[in-house]
Formats: C-alpha cells, sequence, structure tokens
C-alpha cells in the first residue's frame, strides 16, 4: 500500500482488505455536498500497481482521523500540469482541513515533482468555501471554472 507523508496528514491508497477504509469510502460516496461538488471520488477505489503518485485517488488521514480523499490527475506534459480534486468528510468540515490539504498537497507535489510547473483545480463558482480555499492558498482564477497555481521553484535545479 502506498503512503505518503505530508508536513501533517498522511495520503494511502484505500487499502480494499480494511473494513474501516472501505466503510469511510462509502460514507464519502453517500455525502451529496461531495457528490454535488467534486467528480471522480471512484478515482479512490483505482489501484496503484506502480505506486505512482499521479493519476490516483487517496484517502486522507491526519493520525488515525480519517479527513477525505484526493484524486490527482495524470502529469500533462505539454502543459507541465496535474490536477487535483478533493472533498472532506463533513464530520471535519470547519475544522481547517480544506487549506491544510490543499497547502500540503501543494508544497508537496511542488518539492518532490520539480517538471510539475502548474496545478490546476477546476471548482463551480457556486461553491464559495472551496474558492475561499483555493485563494487562501494562492491559487488565482484562470478561466471558467479553472483555478491555478505556479511552482515557486521553477529555478531549482535537479540533482
Amino acid at each position: 500500500m502506498l503512503f505518503i507523508q505530508l508536513e501533517t496528514l498522511s495520503l494511502y491508497i484505500i487499502d480494499k482488505k480494511n473494513k474501516l477504509d472501505l466503510e469511510f469510502v462509502k460514507k464519502l460516496f453517500h455525502n451529496e455536498d461531495i457528490k454535488k461538488w467534486v467528480h471522480g471520488i471512484s478515482n479512490v477505489l483505482n489501484d496503484n500497481i506502480n505506486g505512482d503518485f499521479f493519476g490516483h485517488g487517496f484517502i486522507i488521514k491526519d493520525g488515525e482521523t480519517y479527513i477525505g480523499y484526493v484524486g490527482i490527475s495524470e502529469y500533462y506534459s505539454d502543459e507541465k500540469c496535474v490536477y487535483l480534486r478533493f472533498g472532506i468528510d463533513k464530520e471535519v468540515v470547519g475544522k481547517g482541513y480544506g487549506k491544510k490539504i490543499l497547502s500540503e498537497i501543494t508544497e508537496y507535489t511542488f518539492l518532490n515533482y520539480p517538471d510539475v510547473e502548474k496545478i490546476k483545480l477546476k471548482i463551480d463558482r457556486a461553491n464559495i468555501p472551496s474558492l475561499k480555499t483555493a485563494n487562501s492558498c494562492g491559487y488565482k482564477w484562470l478561466s471558467d471554472d479553472f483555478y491555478i497555481k505556479y511552482t515557486p521553484y521553477v529555478h531549482m535545479t535537479k540533482k
């Protein structure tokens, strides 16, 4: 099982043999707010055979507490870009996890994948909490429902 430790949060590929993981994903599937705003939640169920970060969904945990999920697109080399989408369990909404998730995953991606020069989000204009979170994490409106953040590490050299 792929495990990624962010600054304070952890990302896990779902363990289909773990009852708690399956119950949490089922709970997310039944959350109307997540279904309304976020498409592609089924990526949480993708197998991650090659252990790659891109093109998969992850469960997000804070210690042993299930927080939500994040879907990370494939890497688009022509744009030097990835897309993120995430949903937060309604039991922890309002506790600052949206900003924490977005900032930690953004930082992790830019630091560990130097080919990624930008991250894009698609946020419906009516989803005011997500718009505020994106803005507070330095994402800027690009066009339509797309928001973007450029890496601050463009000038770093690869080792």
